[in-house]
C-alpha cells in the first residue's frame, strides 16, 4: 500500500495521520521552551548589579591569589639562584614586590644569567598582570574613604546652584576656581596618602637606623616609585614592613593620579555647559531647528514651540554644539 492510501485509510477510520498525532506534542514543547527562556530573561533582566562590598570581596580575593601565587614562585625560584648571595625568604619576597612595583631601589639584582632572565619575566608578569589587580582592590577598598571625605568637604564648601528657568530647582552647580575646585577633591586622598606615610615612617624607625626625617624621605620615594637607593632597608624586620608599605602606598598613589583625571573630566563637563548656557541663541540657529521640526512632528503634537523643543533635543549637538537637553531650558514659546 502508498504512503498516501494508508493516511487516506486512517483518516476513513477516525484516526489521525501520525504527522498530525505529534503537532501538539511539538506545540507544547515549543511553549516549554519559550516559558523557560523567559523566565530566564526574567531572571537576568532582575538581577541587580554587584555592590561596591561585593566587587571589593572579589577584587580582593583575585588580588591575593596572584599576589600569592606571583611572591611563592619568585621566592622559591629567587632563592634557589641566589644561594649564592645568601639572599633569604624575607630577601627574595622583598625583591619581588620591589621588582613587581618598579620601586626598584638596587639593593639587592640579581648577579648571575640564569637570575637576570627570571627576574626579566618577574617585571612583565608583575607589572602587566599582578600589581594592576593588586592596585585595582587596593584603589576599591581605600575609595569609600576618599569619597566620604569629599562629601564632607562638599557639605562644608557647597557649590553655588544655578536655577535657569526659576522654578525653584537647581539646573546644575557653577563650577569653582580650578585652585579650589581641585584643592576641595583632592585634600581627602593627599591626607589619607601622608597619614600613611607618617605612619609608616614611623615603623620603619622601630627596625632601621634612621632618623624621622629620612625615614619619611624614603617613604616618599618609595611611594611615588622613584626609588633612589640613597637610603634603603638593611635589616631583615625593615624589609618585611617594606613590603606592606609598598603595595599600599603605591596602590594609594595610583588612586591618587586616577583621580586627578576624573576630576579634570568632571570640570571640563562643568565648565562646557556653562559655556553653552551662556551663549547666545542667534536668529540663524532657530531657523536651522525650524527646519527639522517637520521631520520630528507627531499627530498629538501641533505646536510648532513645542516641536522647535523636540527639535532642539534631538539635533542640537550635531547641528549648534549645545548639550541635549540645555533647549528648554533656553527657548520658550515666547520666542516663535
Amino acid at each position: 500500500m502508498k504512503f498516501g492510501d494508508e493516511e487516506n485509510q486512517q483518516e476513513r477510520n477516525g484516526e489521525q495521520p501520525a504527522d498530525n498525532r505529534s503537532m501538539p506534542a511539538t506545540r507544547d514543547a515549543v511553549k516549554g521552551k519559550a516559558a523557560v527562556a523567559d523566565e530566564t530573561i526574567a531572571k537576568i533582566a532582575s538581577k541587580k548589579p554587584p555592590t561596591h562590598s561585593h566587587l571589593v570581596v572579589r577584587a580582593s580575593l583575585i588580588a591575593l591569589f596572584a599576589l600569592f601565587f606571583y611572591i611563592l614562585v619568585g621566592t622559591v625560584v629567587y632563592q634557589k639562584l641566589a644561594y649564592d648571595q645568601g639572599w633569604t625568604t624575607i630577601d627574595a619576597t622583598y625583591f619581588c614586590l620591589v621588582t613587581m612595583s618598579t620601586v626598584g631601589y638596587g639593593d639587592l639584582v640579581p648577579l648571575t644569567t640564569g637570575n637576570r632572565a627570571f627576574t626579566v619575566v618577574m617585571i612583565f608578569v608583575g607589572i602587566i598582570f599582578v600589581f594592576t589587580t593588586v592596585s585595582s582592590a587596593v584603589g576599591l577598598i581605600m575609595r569609600p574613604i576618599s569619597d566620604a571625605g569629599r562629601a564632607l568637604m562638599e557639605r562644608l564648601f557647597p557649590q553655588r546652584p544655578i536655577d535657569i528657568n526659576r522654578n525653584g530647582q537647581p539646573d546644575f552647580m557653577a563650577p569653582r576656581h580650578p585652585v579650589i575646585f581641585y584643592s576641595k577633591n583632592l585634600l581627602p586622598s593627599i591626607l589619607l596618602n601622608t597619614f600613611i606615610q607618617l605612619i609608616s615612617a614611623a615603623v620603619f624607625l622601630a627596625f632601621e637606623e634612621w632618623d624621622f626625617g629620612e625615614s619619611f624621605y624614603h617613604c616618599l620615594v618609595t611611594a611615588t616609585t622613584v626609588g633612589y637607593g640613597d637610603i634603603t632597608t638593611r635589616t631583615q624586620g625593615g624589609r618585611l614592613w617594606a613590603c606592606f608599605h609598598i603595595m599600599i602606598s603605591v596602590a594609594l598613589l595610583g588612586e591618587l593620579l586616577s583621580s586627578v583625571d576624573e576630576l579634570r573630566q568632571t570640570r571640563k563637563r562643568a565648565v562646557r555647559k556653562v559655556r553653552q548656557l551662556a551663549a547666545e541663541i542667534s536668529p540663524d540657529l532657530l531657523q536651522n531647528l525650524r527646519k527639522h521640526v517637520p521631520t520630528l512632528r507627531r499627530p498629538d503634537q501641533e505646536n510648532d514651540g513645542d516641536m522647535l523643543t523636540v527639535a532642539c533635543r534631538e539635533h542640537i549637538r550635531t547641528e549648534s554644539g549645545f548639550s541635549v537637553g540645555l533647549c528648554s531650558e533656553r527657548m520658550s514659546t515666547s520666542c516663535f
